[in-house]
């Protein structure tokens, strides 16, 4: 190793949790000093370095700590005792350190910066220290407290984590809204890997975070940063409260009668509510009154939850999907699950083939990508457009049918890797003339990685010097852009 005093010496410059982004001459240190020792497992010299007084140093010790322990080496019960010493400490240092991301400075403290390091590691190193920490800090919960307790304690199954949680809930502070989200997901987390045992209490808490929220969001007037915490925090109870089937009935009534924008979740909560009359009256009331396509979308899968308790649910769900030309990807997943999508609607819609009807084409086949080959009557149709090419160009304009249509078939090679067809895609290259078309095509072909079909297009470049040129101009475009494009 060299000499420790010099390491010290280049380490003290400056922080940076990365070399990329960070000051030439801190990246410098990152590269060269920092990234060897992490690199040698050097795992002793960072637990010394964390003994210096220099928060910047301290930054440095854990930052290597957490990178040579992230592949979870190291296992020995000295190195873990260490470890739990320096979690506790680290997470009592209101110590403040800052570092530079390209032009951007960021100014923090190492508990908050650390914090989410520490969740990061396996939770057989951390999860003793962080349990020790969180439960010597009940009434004092805040932002590093509750990610430990979202993140690290309620994803066990340890007997002691949900009375901790029930703490901390108890003596949360009124306003500290990201806290209470953090709580409640914990609460959400652990029913995945124990079952509750102190509903009640749990209920409480809700009903209390709940209550507390009630005359804020009533005033509610404008959105700024601290409303969108109040609607999340609001939204998220009633989500959670209904899948950990916590007795919120009423409260969850008035939040649907008071309900007027999407809720994402209104699904999930109809499953517990289900059987609830004045739940599925209220739902029904809503779409009536709603033009927001968003929130209709939202009613609609609620409403595949609840279908057997409806008459009429087909029609009336199908109607809406038409009428406001629906397309979200989630409502294309319940479609189908409750067979109200069939081959012959799909083929009519391709037949039709407004931009709506192509994009819930384009929807249902990226999210049902089988179906390429289940429904062959679907499947001819799009082969029957990648084989047609119109002499008229006025077909063949952007809007026109047969242009949307045959966009569609070519995006559908990309997005299915649809690798039958792509032969077809190099066929189209060379026959159409319009821009987009012909792009959509190439990319299929330069990055279908088919050396037969790339030899092809070679063959036509060394034909025609005007597609040589097209071929190389689009490679560097794709180039410069890392090979994302937009189609």
């Amino acid at each position: 190793m060299q000499d420790k005093e010099k390491i010290i010496r280049e380490l003290s410059k400056g922080y940076a949790p990365q070399g990329e982004g960070a000051k030439p001459q801190i990246a410098k240190v990152y590269d060269l000093t920092f990234k060897p020792l992490v690199n040698s497992k050097k795992l002793d010299f960072f637990f010394e370095l964390y003994e210096e007084s220099d928060p910047i140093l301290k930054a440095w010790a854990f930052l290597g700590i957490y990178q040579i322990l992230e592949n979870k080496s190291y296992e020995t019960e000295k190195t873990l005792n260490l470890l739990h010493e320096i979690i506790i400490d680290i997470l009592n240092k209101d110590q403040n350190i800052s570092f530079w991301s390209g032009s951007i400075k960021t100014e923090t403290t190492l508990r908050e910066h650390h914090a989410k390091r520490i969740s990061w590691l396996d939770h057989y190193f951390v999860f003793e220290p962080v349990f020790d920490y969180c439960k010597a800090s009940i009434g004092q919960l805040d932002n590093v407290i509750g990610e430990l307790l979202e993140d690290v304690l309620s994803k066990r199954s340890d007997s002691r984590v949900e009375d901790l949680l029930i703490d901390h809930g108890k003596q949360v502070s009124k306003y500290n809204y990201d806290a209470k989200l953090h709580l409640i997901r914990a609460f959400e987390n652990l029913n995945q890997y124990s079952e509750l045992k102190e509903k009640q209490q749990i209920t409480e808490i809700f009903k209390q975070f709940l209550h507390g929220l009630k005359e804020e969001l009533k005033e509610l007037r404008e959105i700024d940063t601290e409303d969108k915490k109040k609607r999340i925090l609001n939204d998220e109870i009633i989500r959670i409260a209904a899948k950990l089937d916590l007795d919120l009935e009423q409260e969850t009534l008035l939040f649907i009668e008071q309900l007027d924008r999407p809720f994402n979740a209104l699904n999930q909560v109809a499953e517990k509510y289900k059987d609830n009359e004045q739940f599925r009256s209220l739902l029904l009331k809503k779409i009536k009154q709603t033009k927001n396509r968003y929130f209709i979308t939202d009613i609609l899968r609620a409403f595949l939850v609840i279908k057997d308790r409806i008459g009429n649910w087909k029609e009336m769900v199908i109607d809406y999907v038409k009428k406001y030309e629906l397309n979200d990807a989630d409502l294309i997943i319940d479609l189908n699950k409750a067979d109200l999508l069939s081959e012959e609607m799909l083929v009519n819609y391709l037949k039709k083939g407004s931009q709506w009807h192509l994009e819930f084409i384009r929807e249902f086949l990226t999210t049902h990508p089988e179906k390429i080959n289940e429904w062959k009557g679907l499947r001819n149709e799009l082969v029957s457009i990648l084989q047609t090419f119109k002499d008229d160009q006025a077909q063949v304009r952007p809007g026109s049918l047969f242009y949307e249509k045959k966009k569609l078939a070519l995006r559908l090679i990309i997005d299915l890797k649809w690798d039958e067809m792509i032969d077809f895609a190099l066929k189209n290259f060379e026959k159409l003339s319009d821009d987009e078309l012909m792009k959509i095509a190439l990319f299929s072909v330069i990055t279908s990685r088919n050396k037969k079909l790339l030899d092809d297009l070679r063959a036509l470049m060394d034909k025609d010097e005007q597609t040589k040129a097209y071929v190389k101009k689009f490679w560097k475009y794709l180039e410069a852009r890392d090979w994302q494009f937009f189609y």
